[in-house]
């Protein structure tokens, strides 16, 4: 008999009666899916912070706004997740590396299993690769689960498995980079480059050394891209991000994640419910929040709940906007 994370019961069981071979080493895997998620969302947490910069706890509230750890043990029993704890302590141990772009090892343990095209009500349930995105807009609960595209395929999210998108996006696996509408591997740390070039985070095309390059803080730049994530372009060189309550008059693209430069040139906080919006380039008009929906006046405010109005906020995990009443309502499974 096979157990869910691999393991042969029965040899294991004689192998111990018998005294041969070592112990099994101990896992650390949580007893349950939902208590697996609370585990991974903590650590993927703590290493955004770390090589993005931002306070954990804004991390942390981003993280839990895609995903509701508590609805994982009822994917698990319903058969649209499979809980691979022999997965978790690898896992685990990859938040701690070094910062890297890439495909989240988060849903090798959790690997939902409702294929690309079906009905979804959560991105949990969707594959490795992909999430659920709201595809019908004229429809309520019209979700279903969507992946990037793949090496060597055109851009987009994909409904199947095969082409071509089902949203025309320039959009690929999160591994992958968007090239004249194509996804394909960035270059590698070290490789040769010119400027332009899509070099796998968190290297840049150097201009110094036409190789793919972690930068430092005071390395020479163009602008914010030619920096790591916790810095920004300063006078031509790379600089510290500066911290909510600090000023920017100076440098308005100069803030930490989860701050943005207001208009009396404060770093002040943004992108979750009750704090500001983050602008977008070339409009003015226009803003967007991590956590929750940018109102009409700047604010990032919460998205509503089942029963709850969706005139003005999108709606929670789980649930959709009814375009005929303009209210939440959750969406079956």
């Amino acid at each position: 008999m096979k157990t869910n994370n691999g393991v042969w019961v029965v040899g294991a069981a004689i192998g111990a009666l018998a005294g041969c071979g070592p112990a099994p080493a101990k896992s650390n895997a949580p007893a349950t899916a939902s208590a697996a998620c609370v585990e991974l969302h903590a650590a993927a947490a703590a290493s955004i912070a770390r090589c993005n910069g931002g306070s954990v706890a804004d991390w942390l509230a981003y993280e839990n706004s895609y995903e509701d750890c508590a609805a994982y043990d009822t994917h698990v029993t319903e058969g649209t997740v499979v809980y691979a704890r022999d997965m978790f302590d690898s896992c685990l141990a990859q938040y701690d590396a070094a910062c890297k772009q890439g495909l989240s090892c988060f849903y090798d343990v959790l690997r939902g299993t409702v294929p690309d095209g079906q009905r979804c009500q959560d991105a949990e349930v969707c594959g490795t690769t992909s999430t659920c995105l709201q595809v019908d807009f004229n429809a309520t609960c019209g979700e279903v689960c969507v992946r990037g595209a793949n090496e060597n395929e055109a851009c987009g999210l994909y409904c199947g498995a095969s082409g071509p998108p089902c949203v025309d996006v320039q959009l690929c696996r999160p591994d992958l980079t968007c090239v004249n509408s194509v996804c394909v591997p960035p270059k590698a740390a070290g490789a040769a480059c010119t400027i332009g070039d899509a070099c796998a985070w968190p290297t840049i095309c150097s201009a110094g050394t036409g190789t793919c390059t972690v930068p430092r803080t005071g390395d020479p730049c163009g602008d914010d891209t030619g920096c790591l994530a916790t810095d920004f372009c300063q006078q031509g060189a790379c600089a510290v991000r500066r911290a909510i309550g600090a000023s920017c008059a100076d440098a308005p693209t100069g803030c930490a994640p989860w701050a943005k430069c207001d208009a009396n040139g404060t770093c002040v906080a943004a992108g979750r419910p009750g704090g500001a919006c983050f602008p977008i380039d070339g409009q003015p008009d226009s803003g967007y929040c991590w956590v929750g929906t940018c109102t009409a006046d700047g604010v990032c405010a919460a998205n509503g709940k089942p029963g709850e109005s969706c005139e003005s906020v999108g709606c929670v995990t789980g649930s959709s906007c009814d375009p005929a009443t303009l209210m939440c309502v959750a969406c079956n499974p």
